[in-house]
């Protein structure tokens, strides 16, 4: 897992999924997320308190009909380690990811919490690490 610039090889065993609609994360890239649903709060707390890795999954079309269940996710999702994170005094969560590797999801595992898990897999391609990422400004 070195080539995806992880240093905990565990830490792909398990990965809690943030699906997103029409966003995706890239190894390199910089994603600002506003954290406020309840189960997501929570996601945020466990990745703080772990390894600080969670797969940014992109929903199907249609996924508004099971949006507060598990909505469907295609499998391909980036990880992205959180390296800024604030915690508003709502509750709310101000995060920054950098993307850090693709992966697929394998499969999705029984969760004890209201966000759900995966076990995933490398991707098919080899990622593509960007040590420091190109930021462009629209203009």
């Amino acid at each position: 897992m070195r080539e995806f610039g992880l240093d905990n090889p565990a830490a792909l065993t398990s990965l809690p999924i943030f699906p997103l609609a029409n966003c995706v994360l890239l190894p390199g890239g910089l994603l600002p997320i506003h954290v406020f649903e309840p189960r997501y709060r929570e996601l945020t707390r466990d990745c703080l308190a772990g390894h600080q890795l969670m797969g940014v999954a992109r929903l199907r079309p249609g996924y508004e009909t099971s949006y507060y269940g598990r909505p469907p996710v295609y499998e391909k999702c980036g990880v992205g380690r959180i390296i800024c994170s604030e915690e508003l005094p709502d509750g709310r969560f101000a995060l920054l990811l950098r993307g850090v590797a693709r992966a697929e999801i394998a499969r999705e595992l029984p969760s004890p919490h209201n966000y759900g898990w995966s076990r995933p897999t490398r991707s098919t391609t080899r990622p593509t690490i960007c040590r420091t990422p190109t930021i462009i400004a629209a203009g």
